[in-house]
């Protein structure tokens, strides 16, 4: 046990970032679902928003041809 007391005696940041991991992780796994469910639902909100454009679009040619036929 000597040599890993004396090791993060050298390099006190490793030990910090270990320790702040291990406290943080928890959280990260109840917070993570939140995030994916967040994403999911922006995806879905980006491609609706997508497929409302492009029908404005495909409606605007229609009228526009059928204008020009007449």
């Amino acid at each position: 046990m000597n040599r890993v007391e004396d090791f993060l005696r050298k390099h006190p940041t490793l030990g910090f970032v270990t320790s702040l991991w291990a406290f943080i992780q928890p959280f990260l796994d109840v917070v993570t679902p939140l995030f994916q469910f967040l994403a999911l639902v922006i995806g879905v909100m980006i491609g609706a928003i997508t497929l409302r454009l492009k029908l404005m679009e495909y409606n605007e040619k229609r009228a526009k041809i059928n204008k020009d036929e007449n």
